[in-house]
């Protein structure tokens, strides 16, 4: 490829990397965006389906979707370099997670995990067996996760120590589910202790609703309480409807199991109001059935 063209692709890459860091995703995406033009305008098929990689996986940080399955399929039929590969798979995993079709996610997710094993690379043999293990709980399939969460931690290397409270908090919640409450408690307290000082607010954010719900279970309702409140607050602050919601439903519950009815009421109202506005039944639905059994807080 022409030198000069190959030193501006790396350059314009370097600075959307840099504004990402800083947060800067709207302006990282415009770089990027740039980047594969360079790249096409060079010709080299792998570095155009880097870059579209790339581009996605930003795009996917500022909402993207479906839109982005097409190009990532393309690239993982191209097939000409496993990284990018894996790249796509694994990225194609993340878009059917967050559309709740956990199917095609664990599908993409496992495909993620064969090419990376021939990579060889720790992180992302971690990155894609977490991944696997949350579209298993995504259905339920708690007994089947939890190892593969376990798996993860294992292969996580030292400098990567700041993501092993995140997988941590998953192994935590699996135990919750599968009714070793004792043990997911320890695990949810010892990654809580751990993500307050990585600034993993996503992550700490689920652990305080995830500690909400066992402690719940475990008729601590105070303390149950206390934790989905710091849940809430994350949610609203960071914008995590889903969190927001069960949170609120967990306030509500705990709140009507201490007794207190009308603070119970007001939460569910605010459930109803915000999530199911043309379903005023909602809120005395909750008050009079306990759907704790059929709870799943990643679904």
């Amino acid at each position: 490829p022409p030198p000069d063209l190959l030193l501006q692709y790396q350059e314009v890459r370097d600075r959307a990397e840099a504004r990402l860091h800083l947060g800067e995703t709207a302006e990282a995406l415009t770089l990027l965006r740039e980047s594969l033009e360079v790249a096409q305008a060079i010709g080299d098929p792998v570095l155009v389906d880097r870059a579209v990689c790339n581009r996605a996986a930003v795009s996917m940080l500022l909402g993207a979707s479906l839109e982005v399955v097409p190009e990532l399929r393309a690239v993982l039929n191209h097939h000409l370099e496993e990284t990018n590969s894996w790249l796509a798979a694994y990225n194609l995993s993340l878009v059917y997670e967050r559309r709740k079709d956990f199917k095609k996610g664990a599908f993409y997710a496992r495909v993620a995990g064969n090419v990376v094993r021939r990579i060889g690379k720790p992180e992302w043999i971690a990155s894609s067996l977490n991944q696997l293990a949350n579209c298993l709980v995504g259905d339920c399939h708690y007994e089947a996760a939890a190892p593969l969460y376990t798996e993860a931690l294992e292969h996580l290397p030292p400098e990567e120590e700041h993501r092993r409270y995140h997988i941590l908090e998953n192994v935590g919640y699996c135990s919750i589910f599968m009714g070793k409450r004792q043990d997911g408690l320890k695990i949810l307290y010892q990654s809580l202790r751990g993500l307050r000082h990585t600034g993993n607010f996503e992550a700490l954010m689920l652990n305080h609703i995830d500690l909400s719900f066992a402690l719940l279970e475990e008729s601590r309702y105070r303390y149950s309480a206390k934790h989905a409140m710091a849940g809430l607050k994350l949610a609203e602050e960071h914008g995590y409807p889903e969190a927001k919601r069960n949170a609120l439903y967990i306030l509500g519950q705990a709140s009507r199991l201490a007794g207190d009815a009308d603070q119970a009421a007001g939460f569910f109202q605010w459930l109803q109001e915000e999530f199911f506005p043309g379903s005023p039944e909602v809120s005395s639905f909750l008050h009079a059935v306990d759907v704790r059994p059929m709870l799943n807080l990643r679904a």
